[in-house]
């Protein structure tokens, strides 16, 4: 799979900066298909003059993108460690079947678990759009 996410150090500040994409969930038939989307340069808007690369894909019935900003990623818990891409990705694939509304529901309930009693440091962005399924798919 390629990488979602990378982390540079901004050397004006010494702060990291963190970019996502997402993730495509994708049904043939009975079948579904994972893959991630991989960034197409830095942080929108922070960096001047920056050149971004852009990809091209097709959504079909059933398909679903997963959109999140990287305050769901780096979202950090009280031992420091973050929320990552492959916890998202996790909750993706075991809650496969779920409407959009819920899945979103169950991926904040399980960073909120996640967190305990920290705050976010960050904004945070969790989009789920979902090509509606013909009847004979599900």
């Amino acid at each position: 799979m390629r990488n979602v996410a990378t982390s540079d150090r901004n050397t004006a500040n010494g702060k990291r900066l963190t970019r996502s994409a997402g993730l495509m969930r994708r049904r043939r038939g009975g079948d579904l298909a994972f893959e991630r989307l991989a960034p197409g340069g830095p942080v929108l808007g922070l960096l001047p003059e920056v050149t971004y690369q852009s990809g091209d894909t097709s959504l079909g019935p059933g398909d679903r993108l997963i959109l999140f900003s990287d305050g769901l990623v780096g979202a950090t818990n009280s031992k420091g460690l973050e929320f990552r891409h492959e916890r998202i990705e996790r909750a993706v694939r075991d809650h496969a079947d779920l409407p959009p509304d819920e899945l979103k529901r169950e991926i904040l309930g399980q960073l909120a678990g996640f967190m305990g009693s920290e705050q976010l440091q960050d904004d945070l962005t969790l989009l789920i759009v979902e090509v509606p399924a013909k009847q004979d798919q599900r």
